[in-house]
């Protein structure tokens, strides 16, 4: 693609962003819509038609991105499972795979290459080719310089610079985030025809308080991710959407909640606690689903059985929390991708960044690293 910051690359990459949030319309309509002149238009879908990104359809004769120009690679650090998704150029998931975590030992850097790798026999035609890695991650990073700035999950307290240690390993652009951002994007991603509005994702899942313990695994790890006027919020250090309940007291417990450690073991096999879990999270995510007066709230758990009653706790909070007789007028939904959202977000972030004006304010632009 052009590079950004041209007259020329400013109409390339509106075009493109225009086919990416609306899909295939007719070219006429995309000159008028984007006041492109025939002349400068014709040239740009030429352009696109060589580099294969985007081409006429022969029946209908609308401008299309084409799904065959490339896939992004999306990865889901867990601590124990490794989950990856192959997304197309128009935002299709093509399969999934799930890994296990390389060793504990093994550098966060070296484990992102070997899943690479683990993948590689998968990534062949008619697979089309891989054009980048997104890389979703437990704890606070830096998605502009490519940092994982702390992770307590990877055991990891001390920045670790991807962009240095990953890019030319991976001889292809590189994302980079946190996972609950990550599920942000992919719903952003998922529905960028429409306008979703401000949401609040909470990302619940089971794994150890940190990467390679075994002995003891926690029913429930959240992370929560804000997506606000069509951005995730970072925070002045990125570490927006850190939870920690705010009835916890202390920190001689290890877990996020005011339960005990040994009450947090037992709560997938005691449903009174996994309930007291569930509302204690919800009491959370009320306080600022109100005061920032949020559309919507996305919410993932480990059991699928169990999600329901989850969804139906929410809404409850979020109304008692409320200050007026009517409705709160925010709903509370499953993620659309499901076990994936953090895998599949990674790489709609990628994609995301991609489609966006050279000369606007882009979130990040993967190309550039």
């Amino acid at each position: 693609m052009l590079p950004p910051k041209t007259p020329l690359a400013n109409a390339y990459y509106r075009l493109l962003k225009r086919l990416w949030r609306l899909g295939p319309a007719p070219v006429p309509q995309l000159f008028k819509d984007l006041d492109l002149s025939r002349t400068l238009g014709d040239k740009l879908i030429d352009q696109m038609a060589q580099e294969g990104v985007a081409g006429l359809g022969t029946a209908t004769g609308r401008l299309r991105l084409l799904d065959s120009y490339g896939t992004v690679l999306g990865l889901h650090m867990g601590t124990q499972t490794v989950n990856v998704a192959v997304v197309n150029f128009v935002g299709e998931l093509l399969l999934s795979r799930d890994f296990p975590y390389p060793g504990r030992e093994t550098p966060l850097d070296q484990a992102i290459l070997q899943i690479v790798k683990c993948m590689e026999p998968f990534l062949r035609p008619p697979i089309p080719p891989l054009r980048g890695v997104a890389v979703s991650l437990p704890g606070i990073v830096d998605p502009y310089r490519l940092i994982l700035l702390e992770s307590k999950p990877l055991r990891l307290l001390q920045p670790v610079p991807l962009k240095e240690t990953l890019g030319r390993s991976l001889g292809r652009p590189i994302t980079v985030e946190n996972d609950a951002n990550c599920c942000c994007w992919g719903e952003a991603v998922v529905h960028r025809s429409r306008n979703l509005g401000n949401f609040l994702f909470l990302l619940a899942e089971r794994r150890p308080y940190s990467a390679g313990e075994t002995p003891v695994i926690p029913a429930f790890s959240i992370g929560s991710g804000l997506y606000l006027n069509g951005s995730v919020y970072h925070g002045t250090r990125f570490s927006a959407g850190e939870f920690q309940s705010i009835l916890k007291e202390g920190n001689l417990q290890r877990n996020q909640f005011s339960v005990t450690d040994e009450e947090m073991d037992q709560s997938l096999d005691d449903p009174r606690i996994e309930e007291r879990i569930a509302r204690e999270l919800s009491r959370n995510a009320a306080l600022l689903v109100n005061t920032l007066n949020l559309d919507k709230v996305f919410v993932s758990w480990p059991r699928e059985e169990r999600i329901g009653r989850v969804v139906e706790i929410l809404q409850d909070e979020i109304q008692q929390n409320w200050s007026y007789d009517h409705p709160v007028g925010c709903t509370v939904e499953l993620p659309t991708m499901g076990r994936l959202a953090p895998a599949y977000g990674a790489a709609g972030l990628h994609l995301e960044s991609l489609f966006q004006t050279a000369d606007g304010p882009a979130p990040y632009f993967p190309g550039k690293n």
